[in-house]
């Protein structure tokens, strides 16, 4: 006996259901046993009754040996529905695996296709991840080398415009003209001095007017009024005024209101810049 009571040599089953239908089977298939075994008992009997009996026992015999045969005719037919039943649970019961085994199947189908479209997803999302990375790193990079790039033009603007300056006034008016005449213009000297220029076109026509202040000096408003001045009188539709030393603000007050164009140090020199770099007009 153990602790609560139970024999130790008897194992519960771990599936009473079954055990129990085993036992039903088990008894009906011994029902139908000795029915059966009853049965053909009273047949042979029957039959043994007929053949070495006398007349008085034939009634009897006939009806035993009817007795029997009718009993085994109806056992013959319960095994017959019970074989065919069992067949047909057999059969239900292969079916209902083979649909397990099916759906068993599809599921892990579906699973190994979920894998394999969230495997693709991460692939693909690490691949977008790494194309805007190296995208972004070629942008940065694309960047900084502009950057240097404009902070080298400004440099060189700089010296540019630092060297303009170091210019006697004979050598800035040739090179004002030069600067002119690479933006595309025909510059012409229009005084003995050089101080002043005509911009023609490749028509011959005056396309604009320049003006070229001495190194020293800056221009104020009244420069600016006297070279719109002449403009009109030439017929240009632009004019340019060079002061390397600068402009009074009543003089950028003045020319904002016209087609003039105040050039210092630092635009002439970007002009040059722009010309070496593209060969042409900026």
């Amino acid at each position: 006996m153990t602790d609560n009571g139970s024999t130790t040599g008897a194992t519960p089953s771990r599936h009473p259901a079954r055990m129990r239908r085993r036992h039903r089977l088990f008894k009906r298939f011994s029902a139908d046993t000795v029915d059966t075994a009853l049965f053909a008992s009273a047949l042979l009997i029957g039959v043994a009754a007929l053949c070495w009996g006398g007349h008085t026992t034939q009634y009897g015999a006939a009806a035993l040996s009817a007795v029997g045969l009718a009993g085994l005719t109806r056992q013959a037919w319960r095994w017959r529905v019970r074989r065919v039943e069992t067949l047909a649970r057999l059969e239900q019961a292969a079916i209902l695996r083979q649909r397990r085994s099916e759906r068993r199947l599809r599921e892990a189908r579906d699973q190994e296709q979920r894998r394999v479209r969230v495997a693709s997803d991460t692939t693909a999302h690490a691949r977008a991840r790494e194309v805007q990375d190296a995208r972004r790193l070629e942008e940065r990079e694309a960047a900084h080398i502009a950057e240097e790039q404009r902070r080298d033009r400004q440099e060189q603007i700089a010296l540019a415009a630092a060297g303009l300056r170091a210019l006697s006034d004979t050598q800035l008016q040739t090179a004002v003209a030069d600067t002119f005449t690479a933006r595309g213009f025909l510059a012409e000297n229009a005084t003995d001095e050089g101080c002043d220029l005509l911009l023609r076109g490749t028509d011959g026509r005056v396309r604009g007017v320049a003006r070229i202040a001495p190194q020293d000096r800056a221009v104020d408003s009244t420069d600016v009024k006297a070279l719109d001045s002449w403009r009109r009188d030439m017929g240009a539709a632009s004019g340019f005024l060079v002061a390397l030393a600068g402009f009074a603000p009543a003089a950028v007050h003045v020319a904002a209101s016209r087609p003039i164009t105040l050039v210092e140090a630092h635009l002439l020199a970007q002009w040059q810049s722009a010309i070496g770099r593209d060969g042409g007009v900026d």
